[in-house]
């Protein structure tokens, strides 16, 4: 087996979600939905779906505008981002901007592996095709140069060697996009689902996952770091 053969290869993020098969959406939807009933409760659900409306009316028919401006490619993935960062200003209109991210950061904790492990390589598919970490390596830079032309991501290759695969991500749209409507907050979900999902991945390969910040976080770049354990 040849590593650009596997799935989601050389595959911008934009593409990734567009793709993403309809019952990993329903999985997604069904556990937010269950997650909002049991945390908020009638009433401050009601409030919520009003407060959505309220920003839904703020971003309508802008993603073409911050497309653009921020230059990213698709304005189906803009648009994407422009509603999680609706949903998650609702939520804090509610609740409180900690709270909000407390409740999403759960919902990540229950979702993400399940969800972003159907959309990387297993260990015998990377195997199929040579060491398993340097076909990971080839794996990642790729899906990342696919991102740069889209405008989701700018990168830096910081080390590439037999054991340490480390790179810098100095921009990106998952961060940038909801910025542009004042709540970049949002993106700080992403940064932890990369938390939850990639150490234990990456325990499968033989690999551990070092971060040290992210740029939602107040940090200059998103640093990644993966190393094989001696």
């Amino acid at each position: 087996m040849k590593a650009n053969s596997l799935y989601n290869y050389g595959k911008s993020l934009d593409k990734v979600i567009e793709d993403m098969p309809n019952d990993a959406r329903e999985y997604v939807q069904k556990v937010f939905k269950s997650e909002m009933k049991k945390n908020l409760g009638f009433i401050k659900m009601i409030r919520f779906i009003l407060a959505k409306r309220t920003y839904d009316k703020k971003i309508a028919n802008i993603e073409h505008d911050v497309a653009r401006k921020l230059n990213v490619q698709s304005e189906k993935f803009v648009k994407n981002l422009l509603n999680r960062a609706s949903a998650f200003g609702a939520l804090s209109k509610i609740i409180g901007k900690d709270e909000a991210l407390k409740f999403n950061c759960n919902l990540a904790e229950k979702t993400t592996y399940d969800l972003m492990s159907r959309f990387h390589p297993t260990l015998e598919e990377l195997k199929s095709c040579g060491d398993p970490f340097e076909v990971y390596k080839q794996y990642m830079i790729t899906g990342l140069e696919a991102n740069v032309k889209v405008g989701i991501h700018e990168f830096e290759v910081i080390e590439d060697t037999d054991d340490v695969l480390r790179f810098d991500v100095t921009s990106c749209a998952f961060h940038s996009i909801p910025d542009y409507i004042g709540l970049g907050e949002t993106c700080i979900v992403s940064c932890y689902s990369d938390d939850v999902f990639y150490p234990r991945y990456c325990e499968q390969l033989g690999l551990e996952f070092i971060r040290t910040g992210t740029i939602a976080r107040g940090d200059k770049v998103c640093d990644f770091c993966f190393r094989r354990k001696k």
